[in-house]
């Protein structure tokens, strides 16, 4: 009996050892430089086990694989992870469409740069917690540009039709008009066919929705996340601009100082570059004004040349620190900030013209919050004036300057987003707004706005751009009227008018009117006003708001320390002149290929030898040849196998992205649909 309940134990303690050799073999075999437990010894463990009745080491050996055990998962808990927040959660396609908020592009660069360069990272991700980030192995940032939900949906409604067709068509398929299966083989990218995909979220088993499966079936199920990302298209950028576009921060500024005269010298010296790509739908000034030859036909009679050369561009904008869903812009991702319509008309040389004027005061926030508001149209006519209550305590009411006193918004009820809603009701998709500084009234107004005539900036007296004159003496010296004389304040009726009137006037003369620079007249200089006031004016300029000029780095040249590399076809690489113009030398490895399927071939052969690979696909010209169901289930089959490819042939603790841009900026403005973001981290499982 003391024999047999030996063989017993030897057996159960080679069970046990036979256990553990697999587990540490099936783990080190996801790991980079480390020992693989050979096919010959599990074979010998596994013949040993049915005869082995004597084995004078099972002890220390079984130890042995318990210890090892225990270094591995102790190593484990050292491995980087990402855990969604609430915030990210927000996003989860598994969410219905109306409940789910998009990331932005600028919410994936900040996941990037900090999975890069940790803690020196300029900006943490917010939707994120990340953890141990420097034991990441390698990353993979692959762009597949114009694919959006809307494909997904299209593909989702395809399979489905097949599936009918197999199984007998149910009622809904027979109620379709017979199109020659126009609905699938059509690209339509629009918002309803985001709701489309969120319907068949529903269906699929946890975060994995059904339709994403359909399409993607193996590289989906290795995802650790699937969220819906807002497409640059939507607000005109292209697929990578923001997201490698990164402004600089105050210590690099310094630093650019320190090494240059000034911000300008660094920028001829290729260490930072201006940002001006459009964020609106705004006219191209100069193509206008060039077009037209500085006349319109089509205008107002009393416009002498296309109101439109006049307005601000998104770089000026920009530059001028106006409100703008741009990063380092007032606005940008504040909540507080909205926009003047959800959409907006393209603007015509005969848009309207909406002259706005604000007064605020100081709150203990410590910001000049808005309250007294006016808005006068292009008849000169009140159309909007209201006195509204600051959401924070003010602290100072500048009666001076804005005419408020605490007795005055007494009985004020009005709030901010009072004025938000009627504003948004007022003003015509198409409406320009004119002001006089008029990036200080937005701010204030904490609403944004694409189309802008600044009174401050289309005169100029002193012959230095950037350099104002006030509305005061710009309506003395072009109007002949003495305003802003009343010891209880500015009336923001008056100067709201006042405003509209010199681009009035500007329009019924000439582009160089007004503006010293161009050689244009001033009026009234010899009598009424000496020009030797000017002068005397400009300490006043200096002392006004003066935003900072939007220097941006690229995201390759934070992380220039890195060992990088980048895979494109030379369609997409034609977008990369401008950064790649002056950061190119820091990319270590750069290759063009012909086609998606060599691009994934050959990151698959270097992607372990780079700390980040940089890919950049295009599939929206191949789904818009797509004629059949069965062309896009192709074309989706292919894309799943590159991706596939590329996520296998990562070491353990890669960290791999995949960025579906949404629509391009192809697609019409009204029918573009979002895109989504998916990331994994290499054999390492998603724990929620």
């Amino acid at each position: 009996m003391k024999t047999l309940m030996s063989q017993t134990k030897i057996k159960r303690l080679e069970n046990k050892k036979r256990k553990l050799s697999a587990y540490l073999d099936l783990v080190e075999r996801n790991k980079e430089d480390q020992i693989k437990l050979s096919s010959k010894n599990h074979e010998e463990e596994a013949a040993g086990g049915s005869h082995l009745v004597k084995h004078p080491h099972t002890d220390e050996e079984l130890e042995n694989l318990k210890r090892r055990k225990r270094e591995i998962d102790k190593e484990k808990m050292n491995w980087p992870k990402v855990f969604l927040s609430s915030t990210g959660e927000h996003s989860n396609l598994s969410l219905n469409a109306d409940k789910r908020v998009p990331l932005h592009m600028s919410d994936v660069q900040s996941f990037l740069l900090y999975s890069l360069i940790h803690k020196e990272s300029p900006r943490i991700p917010k939707w994120v917690k990340m953890v141990h980030t420097r034991k990441f192995s390698h990353i993979i940032t692959t762009i597949i540009e114009g694919v959006s939900l809307s494909d997904f949906a299209m593909e989702n409604k395809s399979s489905e039709k097949k599936a009918a067709a197999k199984n007998g068509m149910t009622d809904e398929f027979k109620n379709l008009p017979n199109d020659d299966h126009s609905h699938a083989n059509k690209r339509k990218d629009s918002s309803d066919a985001e709701s489309s995909c969120s319907d068949e979220v529903l269906e699929g088993r946890g975060s994995q929705p059904k339709w994403l499966a359909e399409a993607l079936p193996r590289t989906s199920s290795l995802m650790h996340a699937k969220l819906e990302l807002m497409a640059p298209s939507r607000y005109n950028l292209g697929p990578f601009e923001e997201l490698l576009s990164l402004p600089s921060t105050v210590k690099l500024k310094y630093k650019m100082k320190t090494d240059f005269k000034d911000l300008k010298e660094a920028e001829e010296n290729n260490e930072i570059y201006q940002s001006s790509e459009p964020l609106f739908s705004v006219a191209d000034n100069e193509q206008v004004f060039e077009k037209n030859s500085g006349k319109v036909s089509q205008s107002f009679p009393a416009d002498e040349f296309d109101r439109r050369s006049l307005l601000l561009s998104v770089h000026d904008m920009i530059k001028y620190n106006f409100p703008l869903p741009a990063p380092d812009c007032p606005g940008y991702e504040d909540p507080k900030f909205i926009f003047t319509q959800d959409k907006y008309n393209e603007v015509e040389e005969f848009s309207p013209m909406f002259a706005v004027d604000c007064e605020m005061c100081l709150t203990d926030a410590q910001e000049l919050e808005l309250t007294r508001i006016s808005v006068v149209n292009e008849e000169r006519k009140l159309i909007y004036h209201t006195l509204v209550k600051p959401e924070n305590t003010i602290i100072n009411y500048l009666t001076q300057y804005s005419g408020i006193t605490e007795s005055i918004l007494d009985d004020v009820t009005t709030t901010l987003q009072d004025v938000h809603r009627d504003l948004r009701e007022l003003l015509p998709p198409d409406a320009i707004l004119v002001g006089h500084s008029l990036h200080s009234d937005l701010r204030a107004m904490k609403m944004m706005h694409p189309y802008v005539i600044d009174s401050s900036l289309v005169y100029n007296l002193s012959n230095v751009r950037n350099q104002r004159s006030s509305l005061k003496l710009l309506a003395k010296l072009f109007l002949g009227e003495d305003i802003q004389n009343n010891e209880c304040g500015h009336d923001p009726i008056e100067d709201a008018s006042a405003s509209l009137k010199l681009i009035q006037l500007k329009l019924k003369n000439d582009i160089k009117f007004g503006d010293v620079i161009l050689d244009g007249d001033i009026p009234n200089s010899d009598d009424e006003v000496s020009l030797d006031e000017i002068p005397e004016y400009k300490e006043e300029t200096e002392a006004q708001d003066k935003a900072p000029r939007r220097y941006i780095t690229s995201l390759f040249q934070s992380a220039d320390s890195l060992d990088m590399a980048m895979l494109t076809t030379p369609t997409c690489m034609e977008s990369y002149d401008k950064i790649l113009s002056f950061i190119e030398e820091k990319i270590s490895y750069k290759e063009v290929l012909p086609d998606n399927k060599q691009l994934s071939v050959r990151v698959s052969q270097i992607c372990k030898q780079k700390k980040l690979t940089y890919v950049h696909m295009k599939m929206d010209t191949r789904l818009d040849k797509c004629n059949t169901p069965e062309s896009r289930q192709h074309q989706f089959t292919k894309l799943d196998k590159q991706l596939l490819r590329i996520y296998e042939s990562a070491a353990a603790k890669a960290l791999i992205i995949y960025i579906f841009t949404g629509s391009s900026l192809s697609v019409p403005s009204d029918q573009r649909c979002n895109g989504l973001f998916m990331y994994a981290i290499k054999a390492l499982p998603c724990k929620r």
